[in-house]
């Protein structure tokens, strides 16, 4: 008997358990059902009223691009980056930070003092933060430059340097005033590097042998002159240089190229000094001025030789000694 009280407590609590799960179940459908409504109403009442709209917020991942790092070409889609980085810069592709992080020669350079993690460069001496700027560092010393224009195919150590080339180059949009002479520029450092010209400023100077520049680029060409790195070689005769610029001008003489046109006599030069020089004659401009008597001259050796013949002491002949 008492099992079969249990039993029909039992079955009597499962019944009361079913009907409320149903009875939850009709006020949730019967909301389901009243929002619908309420949904059905709203659009026949926007249909019949033109005015009225939905606000609609932009599908940004639909206009989402993807900008390629090392050239201005832009995709639509990651998928189609990634081909055009296959084909247009293989050189990179495989390339990552881990790649070259844990190369040996990063490796080799760490060391640590007073708790902190520098990257010491055995070419220069300079301890570099992290293992990046390191690895960035050491293409002063090689010469090396992996990143390339596609439009004019000068090359360059760092990415950052060649995503500035662009648009310093390329993109033509110059709307940075020098304050001085009014001439235009696309970034405020290229400004502040053009105003030294202006001001004479030098403020990088070589820590070996105390020569000044304007510009930090042409500090770290020099400091190529104090080291025994030789990484530019000729194709042709095998001369190794330092900077690619003397490279680039020695090829000249094997191949007879002149690629410096004088477009007042279309004259060619092998040298870009030489067509700056040779412009002198087609101008009235005379930047060498003596500052003895204030003459001026097309070309510094007409200046150095005006000086040794009008202003420097002739020498003196010793006379003869006569001995008793």
């Amino acid at each position: 008997m008492t099992d079969c009280k249990y039993h029909d407590s039992a079955k009597g609590d499962s019944s009361r358990t079913r009907s409320k799960v149903t009875e939850k179940k009709k006020k949730t459908d019967y909301g389901m059902i009243k929002k619908k409504n309420r949904l059905v109403e709203d659009i026949k009442s926007t249909s019949d009223n033109d005015e009225t709209c939905f606000p609609v917020k932009p599908l940004k991942k639909q206009f989402r691009t993807y900008p390629c790092n090392y050239c201005e070409h832009t995709a639509q889609k990651k998928k189609l980056l990634k081909i055009h980085l296959t084909e247009a810069h293989p050189e990179v592709v495989n390339r990552s930070r881990k790649s070259f992080v844990a190369t040996e020669t990063v490796l080799r350079a760490r060391i640590e003092h007073d708790g902190k993690i520098y990257y010491h460069c055995s070419e220069c001496g300079k301890n570099l933060n992290s293992p990046y700027t390191f690895y960035w560092h050491l293409r002063i010393h090689t010469g090396e430059r992996l990143f390339t224009c596609h439009l004019c195919g000068k090359r360059f150590r760092v990415n950052q340097g060649l995503t500035r080339h662009l648009k310093d180059t390329h993109a033509g949009i110059k709307n940075v005033p020098c304050d001085l002479c009014g001439r235009m520029f696309s970034t405020r450092r290229n400004v502040e590097d053009h105003r030294r010209i202006h001001t004479g400023e030098r403020p990088y100077v070589c820590n070996v042998c105390g020569k000044t520049f304007k510009q930090k680029a042409s500090l770290f060409v020099h400091n190529r002159t104090h080291s025994d790195v030789f990484p530019f070689k000729c194709s042709y005769c095998g001369q190794t240089f330092r900077t690619r610029p003397p490279l680039m001008v020695h090829i000249t003489k094997h191949t007879g190229e002149k690629p410096h046109a004088c477009d007042v006599c279309g004259r060619c030069f092998r040298i870009k000094y030489e067509l700056k020089r040779h412009r002198l004659i087609h101008s009235d401009e005379k930047p060498w001025r003596c500052t003895d008597c204030s003459l001026s001259f097309r070309q510094k050796r007409y200046l150095v030789n005006h000086k040794k013949l009008n202003h420097e002491p002739p020498r003196s002949l010793a006379a003869p000694q006569v001995t008793g």
